[in-house]
């Protein structure tokens, strides 16, 4: 793949608060892996503090073979803040995500065995590995062994670059830092997901309109088809959708009771180790210009 134009980041942002990282320190502790292995699949995940909890790696194995071309890896917390209140974003346009994405000679570490089943690595999408950041807004209660009851997550889906060389190219508007060698300190990769592209999902089923970044194909008539990519029309699944696809649930902002870091299959279209290095998560109000935000990324080398 060659590499990707990424406009240099704005130095000003209206940021209201970090939910994660940033001003304090990242604690794993509160983190618990919700994987598929609840619903008998094979997937693992971690959430492992770096440089004393000043970002986090997200990382573990993705497994499609147990469940049927199916699974799910994914970190949450349940204790947003010091008081265990839901966290409001009332006021916030977007959350800024800051990642770092590694250069092919340092990459971050992965957890034992995350290579999977006898050594394989995996199937990966071209421009790098799908990820998600699911809100729920329904205290629903936990279950013995991390179960907990089906509710609905909204979900915004972002891709991440494999290697810091994907973007440091001459495509980079930076100019003169796209023909330097690659240093082995990476990239830093900024997204803004805005609030109103979370859009609500029942079990990994889009509710209506899939989130933009949504890999799997997902259809938006209120009998969703997925299909996955390169299939013929004959492999596609299709299900019929819970609510009215006209007046799907919508994101109460004000009470945001769980935060999920996720990876998941979109119908066996990526599979095998995973591992993405977070930074920082920033609530971050509405444009000066009062123009409705928009999904966007940047770089800071």
């Amino acid at each position: 793949m060659g590499p990707t134009a990424l406009k240099a980041c704005a130095i000003t942002v209206n940021l209201l608060f970090y939910v994660f990282g940033g001003d304090k320190l990242w604690d794993a502790s509160k983190f618990t892996a919700v994987d598929d292995r609840v619903r008998g699949g094979s997937s693992e995940s971690f959430l492992v503090p770096v440089d004393g909890g000043r970002s986090v790696t997200f990382q573990g194995t993705l497994d499609t073979k147990t469940l049927g071309g199916a699974g799910f890896a994914s970190q949450r917390t349940e204790v947003i803040n010091d008081q265990g209140k839901p966290l409001n974003l009332t006021g916030a346009a977007s959350l800024r995500l800051t990642v770092k994405v590694p250069d092919a000679i340092d990459q971050p570490p992965l957890a034992a065995g995350n290579a999977g089943p006898g050594g394989d690595q995996g199937v990966e999408p071209e421009g790098g590995k799908y990820y998600a950041i699911n809100l729920h807004d329904d205290p629903a209660a936990a279950q013995p062994e991390g179960r907990r009851n089906s509710s609905v997550e909204f979900k915004y889906v972002f891709q991440v670059p494999t290697h810091s060389e994907d973007i440091k190219g001459s495509g980079y508007s930076g100019a003169t830092r796209g023909r330097r060698p690659v240093s082995s300190a990476g990239a830093l990769l900024v997204i803004d997901a805005p609030l109103h592209d979370f859009k609500p999902y029942y079990r990994g089923r889009p509710l209506g309109q899939p989130t933009p970044n949504d890999p799997s194909g997902a259809d938006t008539t209120s009998a969703i088809t997925q299909m996955p990519p390169g299939s013929d029309s004959n492999a596609q699944v299709t299900f019929k959708d819970t609510t009215s696809a006209a007046d799907p649930p919508q994101l109460r902002l004000d009470q945001i009771y769980t935060v999920d870091f996720m990876m998941a299959s979109y119908f066996d279209r990526q599979s095998g180790p995973f591992a993405l290095q977070i930074v920082s998560v920033a609530a971050v109000a509405t444009p000066d210009d009062r123009r409705p935000p928009v999904h966007s990324m940047c770089a800071i080398f």
